[in-house]
């Protein structure tokens, strides 16, 4: 039979003779490394925190039957660290393993409430700016160019609108005198221009003068209408319309070159969003009054302008929140990392001072002392491991807060007896 006797911290310890038990085998203890390639029924395994995946797998599967795992409270503080530190990798880590697009995403979706609130803030006022912005401009298009609203062009087919606009033409075309040839009015403004000056190169009477004025060209000629009135009286008609003639190629160049702008900012990307119809009838406005049309252009690419400002400033904004997020992370990934660190680095440090303590027991070294002075001082500063050993081991921590303060108690004694000792 075995001999069994009651432990005090360890529980139940059993002894036994080798020899008396033939199918029982002596275990030895190995590393992982050296254990590479061994099969045994069992195996027990002392986990570290030094382990990663790789060690942990081959160490692992070193059995046949069964395999227990065992772990101090110095290596693993909490239960789910086990888990953590045993699966993490082995693989040296890059800046760009840190950080990848789904775990971002993730971290924006559930943590990043201030980016969310900023962003939504953002997107109503800008949502509003462009409702508002929006209607104004289809007010006032709908004012200047004379269409209908966008709700009454709902009622309306296209065909409907082109059939009454052949229809204002060929009103117009009727009701020109029979002695003046004029051509349809052309949707595109070139074509109406070049109809206006061939017919006004050929002013021979008055009464084609008076319908030379009725051109947009000539709403700011007042001055030369007069002196054509009061030099028709004193001159005659012939000398009048001669000196109409010579006044009225300035303000047709004027005219042709306001049109020509018209449709070059039509051209403009900024407008680009324009329908076919809505450009006809902006050209169509533009024959009846270009710096009006000139000026409802700009005021709608300033409307353009400020939204894709706004738009590029929220994407900014979007991108240096995401940049300042990611920094944010690798930089709380760093702090972990190097907690982990220290924490590794003092538990080393633990064993040690252990290990000189045990030591300096027996005999008397004073390089093993300054280095055990040492070692207490760099644990009692790390707060963080050194509470945790005060639960662990209370001992060893008072031995550990003892050592790190000897040198001061013994500056104190050198005060106490009126300076120090050289």
């Amino acid at each position: 039979e075995l001999d069994q006797r009651q432990g005090q911290d360890q529980g139940d310890k059993v002894s036994f003779s080798p020899q008396m038990f033939p199918f029982f085998d002596q275990g030895w203890a190995v590393t992982i490394h050296k254990s590479q390639g061994t099969t045994v029924d069992k195996s027990f395994l002392l986990a570290s925190h030094e382990m990663n995946q790789n060690l942990t797998y081959v160490a692992m599967t070193r059995h046949r039957e069964d395999v227990h795992v065992y772990g101090s409270t110095l290596d693993f503080w909490r239960p789910e660290k086990v888990p953590e530190i045993l699966a993490k990798s082995g693989e040296k880590l890059g800046a760009a393993d840190y950080l990848d697009s789904h775990s971002l995403s993730l971290l924006m979706k559930e943590e990043d409430r201030f980016l969310n609130k900023l962003f939504t803030r953002l997107s109503d006022e800008l949502q509003a700016m462009g409702a508002v912005s929006k209607r104004a401009f289809e007010a006032a298009a709908d004012h200047f160019l004379g269409r209908v609203s966008e709700r009454e062009r709902i009622l309306l087919k296209p065909e409907i609108v082109r059939e009454e606009v052949r229809a204002q033409e060929i009103l117009q075309k009727a009701s020109t005198p029979p002695h003046t040839e004029k051509k349809p009015e052309e949707e595109s403004i070139s074509g109406s221009q070049n109809n206006v000056t061939q017919q006004t190169n050929k002013i021979n009477t008055l009464q084609e003068v008076y319908e030379d004025w009725k051109h947009p060209a000539f709403n700011s000629a007042d001055f030369y209408k007069r002196v054509f009135t009061e030099g028709l009286k004193s001159h005659g008609e012939a000398a009048s319309i001669q000196y109409w003639q010579s006044k009225r190629e300035p303000y047709m160049k004027v005219f042709k070159q306001k049109i020509e702008k018209v449709d070059h900012e039509l051209q403009s990307p900024l407008l680009s969003y324009m329908s076919d119809e809505a450009r006809v009838l902006a050209r169509k406005a533009a024959f009846e009054d270009p710096d009006k049309a000139l000026k409802f252009l700009s005021h709608l690419q300033e409307i353009k302008k400020t939204e894709q400002h706004a738009l590029l400033a929220a994407e900014q904004a979007q991108a240096k929140a995401f940049q300042e997020k990611a920094l944010a992370i690798k930089l709380e990934e760093e702090k972990e990392q190097a907690r982990q660190e220290g924490f590794k680095k003092a538990s080393s440090h633990y064993f040690r001072f252990r290990d000189l303590s045990r030591e300096l027991e027996k005999r008397d070294d004073s390089d093993l002392e300054k280095e055990r002075h040492a070692l207490g001082k760099s644990l009692y500063k790390n707060k963080e491991f050194f509470e945790h050993l005060e639960k662990m081991d209370p001992e060893m921590s008072k031995l550990i807060k003892q050592a790190s303060q000897e040198n001061h108690l013994q500056k104190v004694k050198e005060m106490d007896r009126g300076g120090f000792s050289l």
